[in-house]
């Protein structure tokens, strides 16, 4: 009976052994191709880069003319890079994995992002502070990403340069506007904000909202750089407040207006976000010579 044991002892351990062995080749819990996984390799090899991370998910089968898929590469890069030598790095890294191709897909849709950085965890999710979408400029994306982290921004990611304050961003502005980037930007915490449209950002905007900021009964402001530029202002007061009327003032003897060479409107929000004050930025809605400025609405009632 012991030696019938040892036998059915020794034959369950090699059964389980080559159960193991068809499970680390068939990887069912991995479903990334090794084609995939080769280009990733690949760029692991790369100077530069530190890490990838392959997912693929195959969103339509079609066993007669080929499956369509989805297959999202995240490349890690060293923090350490200078700016030009990051972008030399992703540009090679990228070019590596959209060239490959899986056998038995005939739609293979590829997506890169490029990151760097120690990633904070948010909801489950680690964000970088370094996170760029891969396109036709990646290089220029990525060198732009680090040039701007290094010059003290917390986070370049999906268009959007952060900053721990407002004196930090419009520096920031002032180095993307110099270079062309079409980038938004953001104090971490939401209270200073400028959007943009994919244009360079006018850094005099951006100066003008972190001021608006830091004024007194003031909650947060943004600038917004689209077809029709303004300034929204939260406060924390009402319509007749000291503050709110200050705040108009104020928005209405700046000179930025003349600075960026348009009009600029502006409007005045209490809590809840209605509308109690709105006019025009240096007190004119049109710029030039000889232009009648449109009368601002300094009501507490809502502007006809």
């Amino acid at each position: 009976m012991t030696r019938w044991r040892i036998v059915l002892a020794s034959l369950a351990a090699a059964l389980a052994a080559a159960a193991l062995t068809v499970l680390f080749v068939w990887r069912p819990w991995d479903p990334v191709p090794d084609e995939l996984r080769t280009a990733a390799d690949r760029v692991r090899d790369v100077p530069g880069v530190v890490g990838v991370v392959v997912d693929y998910e195959v969103v339509r089968h079609d066993p007669k003319d080929g499956d369509a898929a989805l297959a999202r590469f995240a490349i890690r890069l060293d923090p350490a890079l200078a700016p030009a030598d990051a972008g030399a790095s992703a540009r090679v890294a990228a070019a590596t994995l959209v060239t490959a191709e899986v056998p038995g897909v005939r739609t293979l849709e590829r997506g890169v992002i490029v990151q760097a950085g120690a990633p904070r965890s948010v909801n489950g999710v680690d964000l970088y502070p370094v996170d760029v979408s891969a396109g036709s400029g990646l290089a220029d994306s990525v060198d732009d990403a680090f040039t701007l982290w290094r010059a003290g921004a917390t986070s370049v990611r999906s268009g959007t340069v952060e900053a721990a304050d407002g004196d930090t961003l419009a520096r920031l502005a002032d180095l993307a506007a110099g270079r062309g980037m079409g980038l938004s930007f953001a104090t971490a915490d939401g209270r200073i904000r400028y959007d943009t449209y994919g244009d360079p950002p006018e850094p005099a905007a951006l100066r003008l909202v972190a001021d608006a900021a830091a004024r007194p009964g003031v909650d947060g402001a943004i600038y917004v750089a689209s077809a029709e530029p303004h300034v929204q202002v939260s406060m924390t007061t009402t319509a007749d407040s000291p503050e709110s009327q200050a705040l108009a003032h104020w928005l209405e003897q700046h000179e930025l207006a003349t600075a960026v060479g348009h009009p600029v409107a502006y409007r005045i929000t209490e809590p809840g976000f209605a509308t109690i004050l709105e006019g025009w930025v240096s007190g004119t809605g049109t710029v030039g010579a000889g232009a009648a400025p449109d009368p601002p609405c300094r009501e507490p009632s809502p502007c006809s």
